[in-house]
């Protein structure tokens, strides 16, 4: 919600602002204001139509002057709601966690996808796998052997 005292700053620079009003839409007549002494003005949200008042004439002409190209910048933040800002924040924008993202979603392909669809490849990675353990075991055998081998049984 953009508040009036941060709008007024923005245009004094043309001129002494006499009064800014807000209108959820165009609008001709005046709203009217809210007369309960319990209840405040309720904040109005999403896009606007703003009004703003000029003591002189001599503001509405440097306003109208004022190249469209050259921006009018209101930079502050009053209501911490605004700036949406929840429990999850949200991930960072940087370089290494879009890397990161993208190698997750790269192995979340990578498993999607089927690397034994037809049996015959099923028998074969079955038959490459019992040929790793077999040379697998042929060597721990060897180990084995050679440990015996360095060992000297020593009796008391």
């Amino acid at each position: 919600m953009v508040e009036l005292e941060l709008l007024k700053p923005v245009f004094e620079k043309f001129g002494k602002v006499h009064k800014i009003i807000l209108h959820t839409k165009l609008n001709v007549k005046l709203e009217e204001k809210c007369t309960s002494n319990y209840f405040g003005e309720k904040p109005k949200g999403g896009f606007k139509v703003g009004y703003i008042v000029f003591q002189n004439e001599s503001s509405v002409r440097k306003v109208l002057e004022h190249p469209v190209s050259e921006s009018l910048l209101l930079t502050s933040f009053k209501d911490k709601n605004q700036l949406n800002i929840g429990r999850n924040p949200g991930f960072a924008r940087k370089d290494s966690v879009n890397k990161q993202i993208l190698s997750k979603e790269r192995n979340k392909r990578s498993k999607k996808q089927l690397l034994n669809f037809y049996t015959f490849q099923i028998k074969e990675s079955k038959m490459n796998h019992l040929e790793s353990l077999r040379k697998k075991f042929e060597e721990d055998k060897q180990k084995i052997d050679v440990l015996k081998k360095s060992r000297r049984f020593k009796p008391f």
